[in-house]
């Protein structure tokens, strides 16, 4: 619901916090799944509501970038690290259901879930995506980055030489791991002097067939230590 890594952290703990203190208010008209989700709901809402959800200020490139062809608007946009998808899993599941719960975790989805209104939002994916019936919705209710998009080969060619000029004699180094089902780089570049590359953020790949349709960058420099990857390489 709230696109944001960091975000959906801050709201975990406030939910486990709630529920730890209105425990002994559980009166076992649902199940306690139920019960948690509605509080994990309801926190959400109330946090798109307020506008808590951080947005990052704009990056400023180190260097002059073509104009973009257009700006995302969902800037809070992280990724979420493959390892803790696959620790959630339910793998008694069939293949129909696995593939479906890989789709509700692409970027693409969770930048259009940004767009809808809070609880149209939690309605899809309550129903849709964790699978309660509409009843037990119902009930639960009555309580990407950088902003640069760049379309098209010539666009994105643009874009890449104006990064390449400026970078001069350094190149990126790139680490692989995956986020939201999908390939993606750990970005490490190292300084002017050439020293130890340190780490830039998050290069997420999406792809249509054997090519690559989109690339996501997440600028920020504190991401790879999510992935369980170093701040810097030699």
């Amino acid at each position: 619901m709230l696109g944001s890594l960091a975000d959906a952290d801050d709201l975990l703990q406030e939910t486990l916090l709630t529920a730890w203190r209105g425990l002994d208010s559980f009166a076992g008209r649902s199940s306690l799944r139920a019960w948690l989700y509605r509080i994990a709901t309801n926190r959400c809402i109330n946090a798109i509501r307020d506008d808590r959800r951080r947005r990052p200020v704009a990056p400023v490139p180190p260097f002059d970038p073509p104009e973009p062809s257009r700006r995302g608007e969902v800037t809070w946009l992280q990724p979420y690290p493959d390892p803790w998808l696959e620790q959630a899993a339910d793998t008694g599941r069939g293949p129909a259901a696995q593939y479906q719960a890989r789709e509700t975790v692409e970027l693409a989805f969770i930048t259009a879930l940004q767009r809808l209104p809070s609880r149209q939002t939690a309605a899809l994916l309550l129903c849709d995506v964790l699978g309660f019936g509409t009843a037990e919705v119902a009930a639960m209710l009555a309580m990407p980055p950088a902003p640069h998009e760049y379309h098209g080969s010539a666009a994105v060619a643009t874009f890449l030489r104006a990064s390449a000029d400026w970078r001069g004699r350094r190149h990126f180094r790139l680490v692989p791991c995956r986020a939201n089902t999908q390939p993606a780089f750990a970005c490490y570049l190292p300084g002017p002097d050439q020293s130890a590359a340190r780490a830039t953020g998050i290069l997420v790949l999406t792809l249509s067939g054997n090519r690559i349709r989109g690339i996501t960058r997440f600028l920020d420099d504190e991401l790879p230590r999510l992935f369980g990857l170093a701040d810097a390489l030699d």
